[in-house]
């Protein structure tokens, strides 16, 4: 609820409004309750080995993307897992944090 109440949950996204509603509003920021980008949210984050853990809300053209969003005022780069459905809405959807790569040194 905290999501819709700031404005910040992606239009495409409040299909699962129904669900929420009688929810009462986070006192914790946006950066706090949700990681979001181009095509997911990822709901109550928390940190596992490698990656994310919480309730994944993402659209299809995303399924299997590596895809940037913004946790904790931090962008971050994870990769969705691959679905068939027009919108995903799985709790307990465990997320790899993709590392950037590491410049390699050129010694003369």
């Amino acid at each position: 609820m905290r999501l819709i109440n700031d404005k910040v949950m992606p239009p495409w996204a409040l299909f699962c409004f129904t669900d929420f509603k009688h929810a009462e509003p986070s006192i914790r920021t946006p950066s706090e309750v949700a990681i979001i980008g181009d095509g997911f949210v990822l709901l109550a984050p928390e940190p596992i080995e490698g990656g994310y853990t919480g309730l994944l809300l993402a659209e299809y053209a995303y399924s299997g993307q590596v895809c940037s969003g913004t946790y904790l005022d931090k962008e971050i780069t994870i990769k969705l897992p691959e679905f068939q459905d027009y919108v995903l809405a799985k709790e307990g959807v465990e997320l790899d944090e993709m590392q950037p790569p590491v410049p390699v040194l050129q010694s003369d």
